[in-house]
């Protein structure tokens, strides 16, 4: 089966208390979790064992120390507070072109990006405030460019659909309908040239999937 159809079992780590730990309370992950990963998430795993009574299936214990687990929330947190004002200061007329957030989303986005290496590349869409805040990119050169300053992240020229930042390997938002897939595609296909283990995250929406590059970039 595909990794992200088979499930493994997480249990909390004892080294937490109270709400957080929720009582050693069970939940699942996709599998590809347990494997080694990125950023905060690469030694999470201590030890996996097999089940073969009904069904042979994998369960992993998560390893994230309190302070990896303090700084995913941070992250969330950071993405919700930034993205209200950034609505805030849009309907004050602060902030010029479209402006689409990414309230609701927090959890997603950051547990799609945390995985990842610094080796790793990112393409986005036009709804990438988030995306671009998980990565590390300064909230300050993110509100600057959505503000069209020249301290922005593409120097005031993008905007909010267009955000940039070549040193964490994050190559923008397209405004485009999935103009974004393509490239992606690219990324990747350079990393395979140069025999690198470098992963390309591409962010899409099913809004995209009419669109033909959608189909060509499948293929």
């Amino acid at each position: 089966s595909p990794p992200f159809t088979q499930k493994t079992s997480v249990r909390a780590p004892d080294n937490l208390s109270g709400a957080s730990r929720r009582n050693g309370q069970s939940w699942t992950l996709p599998r590809a979790w347990g494997k080694e990963g990125g950023l905060s998430h690469r030694n999470m795993v201590q030890h996996t064992e097999k089940r073969g009574a009904e069904g042979e299936s994998s369960s992993a214990e998560i390893g994230e120390t309190p302070d990896e687990l303090r700084h995913t929330h941070y992250l969330m947190v950071l993405i919700r507070h930034f993205e209200e004002k950034a609505f805030e200061m849009y309907t004050r007329a602060k902030i010029g072109g479209y402006c689409h957030l990414n309230i609701g989303e927090e959890a997603a986005v950051v547990g799609a990006v945390a995985p990842l290496s610094e080796t790793d590349w990112i393409i986005s869409y036009y709804r990438e405030h988030g995306h671009i805040l998980a990565r590390g990119t300064e909230p300050k050169r993110i509100m600057a460019e959505l503000y069209g300053k020249e301290t922005g992240v593409a120097g005031g020229r993008g905007g909010s659909m267009h955000l940039f930042d070549k040193d964490r390997r994050f190559l923008g938002g397209y405004g485009i309908v999935g103009g974004q897939m393509p490239l992606a595609i690219g990324t990747g296909l350079s990393s395979k040239y140069r025999g690198t283990n470098e992963v390309t995250l591409c962010f899409t929406a099913d809004g995209a999937t009419n669109i033909g590059s959608f189909h060509e970039s499948m293929n």
